[in-house]
């Protein structure tokens, strides 16, 4: 107990200043308050019109102190240090957590309540205490306009104090209501569209508050009808933050929108993650460690991929070296005379050294369009004109092969953006494969269209193998069609086309039904404007 008492003792020795000030102000304002009432009761219940002047000059000087003295006593409490700095770094002041609702509605209340001092007609003021020589009736009106000075003071430097702080967004009810209604999530809007029934008779039920209220003021005591309208607006409020966007209903939408957030890859904002306050605080957490495990796995496996593909690119470097070495041997070697049967033997390894450059350089490339370094020179590409050359070069290969590709082409150009290199090496890497594992003597069709904003490419044929394995599965790298690899390849021919075509802003897809095989390539359409 004494320890307690030094510390109240010290709190009201450092905080005396500003105490002083505020009671002096109540003690004045009251002064001055029964100054003016006397001073009107003197001068027209009396009868006293010799000394109209002096009353009125009296009453005008009255306020004029109680003027001074309520801007002074602002001044010294919130311009004090104690009251604002200290306060402010210390932690929050208990009256910071009043609603700026409520501290207006007192203020209100209290300033019409002390204006009704000042005009009265009758010898009693508030209609209950009458103006004469009555000590105990003196002191109760006394201690009633005290209260109310009390609730008018108090309220109005506490709202200043919010100002000045910049808490009043913060501290109220109304502005907190609109900040959360302008930021529902989907759930919010779903579930507060199945209310609008309610809202409808609470906004019928406040107009009919209100205008009870109104007409209680005008036939009755004006207090009672004041505080009908408080209360209706209280109730109207109190349904809007528990019954139309009630709290359950706010935090369900903030854990479905971090789930939105986690689908599409963003980050969650601030104000969606729920406090320790909140009911399903341990919900949100659980959500936001998911969040954080699915970051680190992914961050992981694009590790690991990265790993690979710096394994794949320093593996063709390191296999570039002995393969020149083991070509340019074997070059010597068909100089020089060999029986028919050892310059067969050289022409063999001659053959799988070259098949074993391009396995090599495709890995090389492989390792850059995955990881995306790939340098593309983009430029304005007709699909019709590239089809064309490309298979112009490689009717050799078409007639050694024995099908037949049949064509069919737009009239329009197929115009979009892309390198022309890598689209030669896509659609030939296509072409090869159709032609490798396409069934002798059927046809191929190579078909290429503008559908809508995108150009497309349709390649089409039937399979000489059965084709048991799923369209995703033949676009990884090193999976072949061909599993009993009857022919010749190394299964990352779909996988380089794929991603050269991705690095472009294009796509390939893969479909299987039954025999047929089907790749179909898009691109975004670009048209005369945009190629100039």
């Amino acid at each position: 107990m004494k320890r307690q008492g030094e510390r109240w003792k010290g709190w009201f020795t450092k905080e005396r200043g500003p105490f002083f000030l505020a009671g002096s102000l109540i003690v004045t304002s009251v002064f001055l308050t029964l100054t003016v009432i006397y001073y009107q009761y003197y001068n027209y219940y009396l009868h006293s019109w010799e000394y109209i002047d002096g009353y009125q000059f009296s009453a005008f000087f009255c306020f004029l102190l109680m003027f001074l003295s309520g801007f002074m006593t602002m001044r010294g409490l919130f311009f004090h240090r104690k009251m604002l700095i200290t306060k402010l770094s210390g932690g929050t002041f208990v009256g910071d957590r009043i609603k700026t609702e409520l501290l207006v509605i007192l203020l209100c209340y209290s300033s019409w309540k002390w204006r009704t001092c000042f005009i009265f007609y009758s010898t009693a003021v508030w209609g209950k205490y009458p103006i004469n020589d009555r000590l105990d009736i003196l002191f109760a009106f006394v201690l009633h306009l005290t209260i109310v000075l009390f609730v008018f003071y108090g309220s109005l430097l506490l709202l200043v104090r919010q100002w000045l702080l910049g808490i009043m967004k913060q501290t109220s009810l109304i502005w907190s209501e609109v900040w959360r209604y302008r930021n529902r999530t989907p759930v919010e809007i779903r579930m507060q569209n199945r209310r609008k029934g309610a809202l409808v008779l609470a906004l019928l039920f406040l107009a009919v508050g209100a205008f009870a209220g109104m007409l209680s003021m005008g036939v009755c005591d004006p207090t009672v009808g004041f505080l009908v309208i408080v209360s209706c607006a209280g109730l109207f409020l109190l349904f809007i933050k528990n019954g139309y966007t009630g709290r359950i209903q706010r935090e369900v939408g903030c854990l479905t929108y971090q789930i939105q957030c986690m689908t599409e890859d963003r980050e969650i904002p601030q104000e969606n993650i729920l406090t320790e306050q909140s009911a399903l605080y341990e919900a949100s957490q659980q959500l936001l460690h998911i969040d954080t495990a699915m970051k680190k796995s992914m961050e992981k496996q694009i590790q690991t991929e990265r790993l690979k593909i710096d394994l794949i690119t320093n593996l063709s470097h390191d296999l570039k070296t002995p393969l020149t070495s083991m070509v340019g041997y074997t070059d010597l070697l068909k100089k020089e005379e060999l029986s028919a049967e050892a310059r067969d033997y050289v022409g063999v390894i001659s053959l799988k050294q070259e098949q074993l450059k391009n396995m090599i350089q495709d890995l090389f490339d492989l390792s850059k369009a995955t990881s995306g370094e790939t340098q593309m020179a983009i430029e304005v590409l007709d699909m019709r004109r590239l089809l064309e050359q490309t298979l112009g070069n490689m009717e050799d290969a078409v007639c050694e092969s024995g099908r037949e590709i049949r064509t069919s082409y737009q009239d329009e150009p197929l115009l979009f953006e892309g390198d022309n290199g890598k689209m030669y090496r896509v659609v030939q890497n296509l072409l090869e494969n159709s032609l490798k594992y396409s069934m002798e003597g059927t046809r191929i069709y190579l078909e290429a269209r503008r559908k809508g904003s995108q150009v497309e490419m349709q390649l089409k044929n039937i399979a000489s193998y059965e084709m048991d394995f799923n369209p995703e599965e033949i676009m990884e790298r090193f999976v072949r069609g061909d599993k009993s690899r009857t022919t010749q390849g190394h299964g990352l021919g779909l996988a380089i086309a794929s991603g050269f075509v991705h690095n472009m802003g294009g796509t390939l897809e893969v479909s299987i039904d039954g025999d047929l095989f089907k790749v179909v390539m898009r691109f975004p359409f670009r048209d005369h404007e945009q190629r100039r």
